[in-house]
């Protein structure tokens, strides 16, 4: 009796498990390649809303809020009328007092004024009226009264000018004098301001 198809049996017996591996893992390598024999790429599936979900999704960028600088207010000037100063033999403008004037509109109405500081002075005039801020003058008009403690006298030394500059004559005596001088601007404003001046011998 032949032993050989009985050995040939238990050969096959024993690499079948062999083979089953063999075709198993080929059938694994063919999974894992293309169709061009080459290992297929991973793909990874990302959840719906996800900053993966497209490739060509721009960047998101966070700006501040612009803010608009504020416009610098200018500077205004102040309503009513400017500040008249007297100038005594070219020296430092003396303020004077606002009276009686009507401007934009709105105006007050007041008596004869009587400062009552005054500067000692020797010269007779002319003195000269500025304003600040500077305004285009029409005209204006000047007089002195004598003061008496403090009465003030009749007006007298009466002065007048047209546009331009304002230079007021000085009184006829020495004395304690009070100085009004109104002007009338361009526009239909006017002012009046006071002055009290020592005039020495």
């Amino acid at each position: 009796m032949s032993t050989i198809p009985a050995i040939a049996s238990v050969g096959l017996t024993r690499a079948r498990p062999l083979l089953q591996l063999c075709v198993l893992l080929g059938a694994l390598a063919l999974t894992g390649c293309g169709a061009d024999g080459l290992p297929s790429p991973i793909t990874t599936t990302s959840p719906a809303g996800s900053p993966m979900e497209s490739s060509g999704a721009s960047p998101v960028t966070s700006e501040a809020p612009g803010i608009t600088p504020e416009a610098t207010p200018r500077p205004t000037e102040p309503p009513g009328p400017p500040v008249a100063g007297l100038v005594v033999a070219g020296g430092v403008p003396a303020p004077g007092a606002l009276g009686s004037y009507v401007w934009d509109g709105a105006g007050s109405d007041a008596p004869w004024l009587v400062p009552p500081a005054s500067a000692g002075v020797r010269a007779r005039g002319p003195y000269a009226v500025t304003v600040v801020p500077p305004l285009p003058i029409d005209r204006w008009e000047a007089a002195w009264a004598r003061i008496e403690g403090d009465v003030v006298g009749s007006p007298e030394g009466a002065a007048s000018g047209g546009e331009g500059r304002v230079s007021v004559p000085g009184p006829g005596a020495a004395g304690t004098w009070s100085l009004v001088v109104d002007i009338r601007f361009a526009g239909g404003n006017h002012a009046a301001w006071y002055w009290r001046i020592d005039v020495l011998p």
